[in-house]
């Protein structure tokens, strides 16, 4: 995947030359199950061939030559379909980037001027990896769910080193003080027991900072009051990427662990975007860091104060080179830029006319008129 700054500088070597962008959908199958995305590709091709037939020869050739990579490309696509899709960018010499990634439901073939820079942005974001945690009072496994496949990491027990209370007719042992006057044998191991849950309890949370990195989400299943103890366990700069799910059974079967991690994945996006959206609103409202509206929203972004760029599917399909142009102003000024989507981009269409900005600086406002003598 592209950073911004990477897809920065290929808009700025590209602009101004001929550029095919290749979206390719393989998970597109036909009536039988057989994979139709390459005759879906070559097709496309065709139809941009049958579109430049009063263009200049020169360009007519470049396309050719473009084309033909594309396709030997396509021969080695083929034998990875499970990536789910590709995007390429390819000139008439020279294979500008190409990765494989899902690119959603609507491919595309387009020969350009320079990358689609806005089509790239929109693209579905790739799934963050999960860390799915079952947990019971005795014990906390942590599996990992990532690049579509789901592995064991570790598990973490809880140690009680209880032992058994004699009984009131045994020889007395030293510090022993079992019976009604002192704790009785079923309160000394409950408290034993607890100690060693929260003993666990923490060593889950430590252990589950060190492998969430910067990018992975907690999905946290099980037995529910364990369950809930270990998300209340986690470091705050974790709990914000991390979800309780409840059915989420500590005896899951694998297919169940990795719908409850897609799940609490899609969930925790579709919060974290309805809060930036709703920050955004909340901002722009008091006239502090946030701004909506295009043309504002691309004044701030020029003037190098967009810091996140937010905007619907909505506001690109109405304002197509109004979108664009935000975009590549984004990337060369270094804002991070989201598509929103759902209640976020409903909440954003409604209030913000589907685009707006949190800014690094408040906008400038016009400066107060000097006060008179007398």
């Amino acid at each position: 995947m592209l950073s911004n700054a990477q897809l920065a500088r290929l808009d700025a070597e590209t602009r101004g030359r001929k550029v095919l962008n290749v979206f390719v959908n393989a998970r597109e199958t036909d009536a039988v199950g057989r994979l139709s995305w390459r005759t879906t590709l070559e097709s496309a091709l065709t139809r941009t061939r049958k579109a430049l037939a009063d263009a200049p020869h020169a360009e007519r050739n470049a396309l050719d030559g473009a084309a033909a990579r594309v396709l030997e490309m396509a021969d080695r696509w083929s034998a990875h379909a499970e990536a789910g899709g590709w995007v390429a960018f390819v000139t008439e010499d020279a294979v500008v980037h190409e990765e494989a990634r899902p690119v959603g439901d609507t491919p595309m073939v387009a020969w350009r001027d320079g990358v689609a820079t806005l089509a790239y942005v929109c693209l579905p974001p790739l799934a963050p990896p999960v860390l799915a945690v079952l947990v019971n009072a005795r014990s906390a496994r942590i599996l990992r769910w990532a690049g579509g496949a789901l592995s064991h990491v570790d598990t973490i027990h809880a140690h009680a080193q209880a032992r058994r209370a004699g009984h009131m007719g045994d020889a007395p042992r030293e510090h022993f003080h079992g019976g009604t006057r002192g704790t009785t044998t079923s309160e000394a191991m409950q408290r034993t027991a607890l100690t060693a849950r929260e003993r666990m309890m923490r060593e889950l949370a430590d252990r589950l900072q060190e492998l969430a990195g910067s990018d992975a989400v907690i999905v946290i299943g099980g037995t529910p009051v364990p369950a809930r103890e270990a998300w209340r366990a986690l470091s705050h700069a974790l709990t914000d990427r991390a979800l309780q799910l409840g059915g989420f059974s500590i005896w899951a079967t694998e297919a169940e662990i990795v719908r409850a991690a897609q799940d609490g994945a899609a969930r925790l996006a579709r919060a974290q975007q309805s809060a930036r959206v709703a920050t955004l609103l909340e901002r722009a409202g008091a006239r502090e860091t946030g701004i909506t509206g295009a043309a504002g929203t691309l004044l701030a972004v020029r003037a190098g104060a967009g810091r996140d760029v937010l905007f619907t599917p909505r506001f690109v399909t109405r304002h197509p080179d109004d979108a664009e142009l935000l975009v590549r102003e984004g990337l060369t000024h270094g804002a991070e830029l989201l598509e929103v989507s759902g209640e976020a981009a409903e909440q954003l269409d409604a209030t913000g006319g589907g685009v707006g900005a949190l800014l690094r600086f408040p906008p400038l406002r016009a400066a107060a008129p000097p006060a008179t003598a007398g």
